[in-house]
């Protein structure tokens, strides 16, 4: 009697898998669509807005991710922050060149001056300190700190740059223009992390107020796991200023879970920080931290992905979090990607990192002209900047313009001779592009010199005896395997060696 039934309800079940499955079409279809749609809307308004010669009016004025509700207050404080006009490395290097440390010491007191009593610069001496460059591992910033210290040693804000650098060369972090370190963790990062705690430690003592180095003597503490010398520290900061942006910053990261949920975990550091944004506008930023650690938190895609990001960038979010989330969309879109690289790049204009990683966003999205003309805009507007011309040359080989990349690197190696990462990409693009290994294997001997641990030297070398059919280059090819195999970054390479070895064999 039921036979009639069955048909009926295979048929339905059918018909109800064809329609969703219509549907999912019909739904990825809209979301590509109105994809491409922000993302041509959002790089026109950009690329216009790169016509503007003045950074901080170009900030104003630029535009904000697509889908998203920033606040104007923020997003016009966070540009004040970002681009003030505070001492750059190269004009403090020359200051202590000239024997004038005494200068230095005053313009930093100055910033600390400004960061207390004008709310328009909340975040001014802090931000002062990345801005010189003593944000990375590089070893010229090292030598830099030094230099401050030896010439100024009661100066706490040389012992605050210098802290804070010996903590970055702890993480391993790469300068986001960097130019010559290989960016490697070392393996016992203990010394340096005691280096640094001396001096924060030191720089609080000399001067109480020292925002900057509060919040980063709390990480030292979270790094080494002592949980009361952190609370310490994050006491301290929240007595002196409890509306800090880059304490509240690094009270909110190290309360998420990947650090132990520190300071009552991520609710109680938003409820925290709620209460104190009407006194620094620029804490909405950090109460967006909890969607961002949501959207990177995990490696995997999803299809509830895009909903995740757009809950991320709703409202407004720090350069670092933007780059974070461009490297997690990378691979799964890279336009947005490259629009979250494009929106970094509005608050850091000579950040060499984004603007790598957002050429090859575009570059991975098909947009080759975007990608070229985009760096080309930057570069014209600073010429003597090493790191941005650096990315022009690499995207000039990358684009078929290698007679343009290697002009480009040796001006670069020109005002900077010892610059070892202009040295490794014009050897490459020797190797790769030219065909001229000859004029490769100076370049290699000079970076293996240099630095016997940085990989792209012995690539350099490698890359270069292959095509000279040099009796030495099988035992270099098992070297570098031997020595670097498990770098995830230079696997494509690695592959290109085991391909040789095997259609190549030793005689």
């Amino acid at each position: 009697m039921a036979s009639w039934k069955q048909p009926l309800a295979w048929a339905l079940v059918v018909v109800a898998l064809l329609g969703a499955n219509a549907w999912v079409h019909w739904h990825n279809t809209r979301q590509h669509a109105l994809e491409h749609s922000d993302y041509d809307a959002f790089m026109q308004a950009a690329g216009a807005d790169d016509a503007i010669d003045d950074p901080l009016q170009r900030c104003l004025q630029g535009p904000d991710l697509p889908r998203t509700h920033w606040h104007r207050d923020t997003t016009e404080l966070y540009c004040r922050t970002m681009l003030q006009p505070t001492l750059s490395f190269e004009q403090i290097d020359a200051l202590l060149t000239q024997g004038k440390a005494d200068e230095v010491d005053q313009a930093f007191d100055g910033y600390l001056r400004a960061h207390q009593s004008d709310l328009q610069q909340p975040g001014m001496f802090d931000q002062a300190f990345v801005t010189a460059g003593f944000d990375s591992n590089e070893e010229a910033a090292r030598q830099l700190a030094d230099r401050w210290k030896q010439a100024s040693p009661q100066s706490a804000a040389a012992l605050t740059a210098s802290g804070m650098q010996y903590l970055d060369q702890a993480l391993g972090m790469p300068a986001p223009n960097w130019n010559n370190s290989w960016p490697d963790a070392p393996d016992d990062p203990t010394p340096l992390l005691a280096l640094a705690r001396k001096d924060l430690e030191r720089a609080i003592a000399l001067q109480p107020a020292d925002t900057m180095a509060y919040r980063e003597l709390m990480l030292v503490d979270a790094i080494q796991d002592d949980p009361d010398a952190m609370t310490a520290a994050a006491l301290g900061a929240q007595s002196l200023e409890p509306a800090n942006f880059g304490v509240r910053a690094q009270l909110m990261n190290l309360a998420q879970p990947s650090w132990g949920s520190a300071f009552g975990g991520m609710n109680q550091q938003l409820r925290l920080t709620q209460s104190w944004l009407p006194h620094n506008a620029l804490l909405r930023i950090v109460l967006s931290k909890p969607a961002v650690y949501a959207a990177t938190c995990c490696d995997s895609a999803s299809p509830e992905q895009l909903p995740t990001l757009l809950r991320a960038i709703d409202d407004n979010v720090s350069i670092f979090d933007l780059w974070n989330l461009g490297t997690q969309e990378f691979d799964s879109s890279p336009t947005w990607a490259a629009m979250l690289f494009t929106e970094s790049l509005r608050f850091r204009p000579r950040d060499a990192f984004a603007l790598h990683w957002r050429a090859e966003a575009l570059l991975k999205s098909g947009d080759r002209a975007n990608a070229l003309n985009s760096i080309q805009r930057i570069a014209s507007r600073y010429p003597q900047d090493n790191p941005i011309q650096l990315q022009l040359g690499w995207m000039a080989a990358e684009t078929g313009h290698p007679d343009q990349a290697e002009r480009i690197y040796l001006g670069v190696l020109q005002r900077d001779p010892g610059n070892q990462r202009a040295m490794a990409w014009l050897g490459d693009l020797y190797n790769r592009r030219l065909h001229q290994p000859a004029k490769a294997m100076p370049l290699a001997q000079q970076l293996i010199t240099r630095d016997p641990d940085n990989p792209e030297g012995h690539l350099v070398q490698i890359f270069a005896e292959m095509q000279l059919d040099t009796p030495d280059r099988y035992t270099h090819i098992h070297d570098f395997i031997r020595r670097f195999g498990e770098l995830e970054l230079f696997q494509p390479e690695l592959a290109q060696m085991r391909d040789y070895l095997r259609h190549h064999p030793r005689s």
